[in-house]
């Protein structure tokens, strides 16, 4: 994404980008269309349109595939049946689910077309790399690592996101913030992973340090440490 995103900043120029998509989404094609001069430009042009168009629509269906199951199994089967369900009961649920949350996600993106996702992107990437990458690699290469140590950075690091990205320009502020009529921000960075990534690594490194280090609460950590890389209890 960077390499792409300085590529089509040195050929297209951003004057044109903005021109064209004040969100700069259209960046990727635009560079397409710069580089596709000549002979096979079109060939060129549709093949990265599809690569897009086959990224977009797997993200999707593994989004869907992993709420519908979570709605099945964690909701349905453990919490309102306390386990007491067939396979078959859990597997009619999920493709329920999945036509309901199919059916809910066009209904929002034609209501929703035309506002700012740019927030969305990034609050995604944000989480993932402050709260899920800090964890995984303290878990798998410090064995310092305590449980107190891994709460802190998965809760920390999450109200760290929530709060940057509510403050920051993609939120307010700008004609590309998802209210930009309102101008509430005071964070300057529009990609806050810069500042939750050292965060959530920062309060994996405090919390392992200042929590007890007594028998129990190692045996609590293994136990967390083994339902994160197995998914078992």
């Amino acid at each position: 994404m960077v390499l792409l995103g300085l590529a089509a900043a040195a050929v297209v120029g951003s004057r044109a980008i903005v021109a064209d998509d004040p969100q700069g989404n259209s960046a990727l094609f635009l560079l397409t269309s710069s580089l596709a001069q000549g002979a096979g430009g079109g060939t060129l042009f549709t093949m990265v349109a599809c690569a897009v168009f086959v990224t977009a629509l797997a993200t999707v269906a593994g989004l869907t595939l992993a709420a519908a199951a979570s709605l099945s199994h964690d909701i349905y089967a453990w919490t309102l049946r306390h386990g007491a369900v067939t396979d078959r009961q859990e597997v009619t649920v999920a493709r329920w689910a999945i036509v309901a949350l199919g059916v809910a996600s066009v209904f929002l993106s034609v209501l929703l077309h035309e506002w700012s996702f740019l927030f969305l992107a990034s609050f995604a990437a944000a989480v993932t790399a402050s709260v899920i990458l800090p964890a995984l690699v303290y878990t798998l290469f410090w064995k310092g690592f305590t449980r107190l140590g891994l709460l802190w950075t998965l809760y920390g690091s999450l109200a760290c996101c929530l709060l940057l990205q509510v403050f920051s320009p993609t939120v307010s502020g700008h004609r590309y913030s998802l209210l930009p009529t309102h101008d509430f921000h005071w964070f300057p960075l529009q990609n806050i992973a810069l500042v939750s990534v050292p965060v959530g690594f920062l309060l994996g490194w405090l919390g392992s340090r200042l929590g007890p280090r007594t028998p129990t609460e190692r045996v609590r950590h293994a136990q967390a440490e083994a339902r994160m890389l197995t998914g078992l209890d």
